[in-house]
């Protein structure tokens, strides 16, 4: 049995013509800006600030810069800048502390293995256990 494996699926759906559902929302909000614009300012305010809406506009809704979308390539112009870029790496002498506190623990838990009480069966286990360490160890 074959299925179909989906295909382009970078590809957005054209919905409303040859505009993308996001392309178009981009367009309508530009569009209700510039209708604000038109009925709070006179017509040379209008003009400037209307070319500004649509260059953005436009920008958002067309422009793809290294195969990423405007906005996405603006968030990491502004993440790049907010960032600082020089990193200064100090040592930290918290090594010999983990190390330290390694040993005890090791040591702690030999201890531990030594108090328990064990049957006639778990030292015949323990002994042979313990010989075959000392060989490795040996070795």
């Amino acid at each position: 049995m074959q299925y179909a494996v989906p295909q382009f699926i970078e590809v957005e759906d054209k919905v409303i013509g040859p505009l993308t559902v996001r392309q178009f929302l981009y367009m309508v909000i530009g569009g209700v800006m510039l209708l604000i614009i038109w009925s709070l300012a006179d017509l040379s305010l209008f003009i400037i600030l209307a070319l500004i809406v649509v260059i953005v506009v436009v920008a958002f809704s067309f422009v793809k810069i290294n195969g990423r979308p405007f906005q996405i390539f603006l968030l990491s112009i502004i993440h790049y800048f907010s960032n600082p870029r020089l990193r200064v790496w100090f040592r930290e002498p918290a090594l010999e502390k983990i190390k330290a506190s390694s040993k005890e623990k090791k040591v702690t838990a030999q201890k531990e293995m030594e108090n328990m009480v064990f049957t006639e069966g778990q030292r015949l286990v323990k002994s042979k256990l313990q010989e075959v360490s000392n060989t490795l160890d040996r070795a």
